[in-house]
């Protein structure tokens, strides 16, 4: 999206275009911690098994910098 956004009235909206970009970063940022997320789980479930176990119940996580649950 280039920063020339324009509103209904045709005019130029920086306003609403950094808005827009704001929540785009959000939603980026929270891809990534779910990404994050998933491939630890992958990775504890693996040593689970290696070790010769299994998981019973659900991993619950909490993400330090966002402090976003994960249950």
């Amino acid at each position: 999206m280039s920063s020339d956004f324009y509103n209904a009235e045709g005019y130029k909206d920086s306003t609403a275009y950094k808005a827009i970009m704001a929540i785009e970063e959000t939603k980026k940022r929270k891809m990534k911690e779910q990404a994050e997320h998933d491939k630890l789980v992958q990775h504890i479930k693996y040593i689970v098994e290696l070790a010769g176990f299994r998981l019973g119940d659900r991993v619950k996580l909490v993400h330090k910098e966002s402090r976003r649950r994960y249950e």
